[in-house]
């Protein structure tokens, strides 16, 4: 599991990304399964919540059922965010920066994301989503962190 993260519930849920698949969900401990399985968590227990090998797998602070995941392969190049809804096992992708630049020359991309660029939601202000990319035009900004300004 790469970029571990968790969320609020009791008991929690741990979110991450594994090699070569999607990120994943799966639960903290094996109380709910009332002692089966030699107390341990059953495989069955993880499942995934799309996003991708690289990225981070973040659950919304407003809305445990969303997951926000990136590293959708090469997705990273425009900064492609995917949104997960645990209820319907729905997923979308959200382009960050929705301008295709495989192959582009670096002066001419507005901002490079990462292979595994990170997101944040603020647990304060849900509605403020973060994401870091370094901005081509002025390299003393680099690593600078965006924000939508709507939630999606």
């Amino acid at each position: 599991m790469y970029h571990v993260t968790v969320d609020d519930q009791i008991p929690y849920y741990v979110y991450g990304n594994r090699q070569d698949g999607p990120s994943w969900r799966g639960p903290s401990n094996s109380l709910q399964f009332g002692g089966y399985y030699g107390n341990s968590i059953p495989r069955g227990a993880w499942h995934p919540v799309a996003g991708g090998e690289s990225g981070f797998a973040v659950p919304d602070p407003a809305d445990n059922n969303i997951i926000w995941s990136t590293g959708t392969g090469s997705g990273s190049i425009g900064g492609t965010v995917t949104r997960f809804d645990e209820r319907t096992h729905q997923n979308r992708e959200v382009e960050v920066w929705p301008d295709y630049v495989a192959g582009a020359p670096a002066a001419e991309v507005k901002y490079r994301f990462n292979w595994e660029f990170p997101i944040a939601i603020s647990p304060q202000i849900t509605t403020r989503f973060t994401w870091a990319a370094s901005l081509c035009t002025s390299p003393a900004m680099a690593g600078i962190a965006g924000r939508l300004s709507v939630r999606i």
